[in-house]
């Protein structure tokens, strides 16, 4: 089984601390002009210790996600296995594959890692984290499963 990038618990952790500064900005803008209204400081509080509950349990449960997240190319399938306490896998057969692309979000690009979406008829699946040239082989690898079969499949 293959690993993603350990940089990915600090990329998860970076965007956490997004959101909670994202949600603290808009609490102190809610305060400026209605801070004067006796209950809103009330609320506030409950905001604020809820949005310091959220960052906590995703700084704890990135550490699970990023134990927990491992993918396996073979000559038939594609194996992801991901997820934080609730772990998903996902087995893809080549052959159901339709189309694949590769991106790169904000933080991605600071630690130079990608993402390899996988798009088959009915859903799509990432392997988020993997340094340019994993990606490209697993691409590589993937169309040239996926071509191999198809040929296969035209010459019966």
């Amino acid at each position: 089984m293959n690993k993603i990038d350990k940089k990915s618990k600090v990329i998860w952790n970076l965007e956490s601390i997004q959101t909670f500064l994202m949600f603290f900005a808009g609490i102190g803008v809610i305060y400026f002009f209605f801070g004067d209204i006796k209950w809103v400081w009330k609320l506030l509080l409950i905001g604020l210790l809820y949005i310091l509950y959220n960052l906590i349990t995703d700084l704890i449960s990135h550490h699970f996600a990023y134990k927990n997240s491992e993918y396996q190319l073979s000559d038939e399938i594609l194996f992801i296995k991901n997820g934080g306490l609730i772990q998903y896998e996902n087995t893809i057969p080549l052959n159901r594959i339709q189309h694949s692309d590769i991106e790169q979000s904000f933080y991605s690009r600071i630690f130079d890692l990608y993402a390899l979406n996988i798009y088959t008829a009915g859903d799509s699946h990432t392997i988020e984290y993997i340094k340019k040239d994993v990606a490209d082989d697993l691409k590589d690898k993937i169309i040239k499963i996926i071509t191999k079969v198809t040929d296969e499949h035209e010459k019966e």
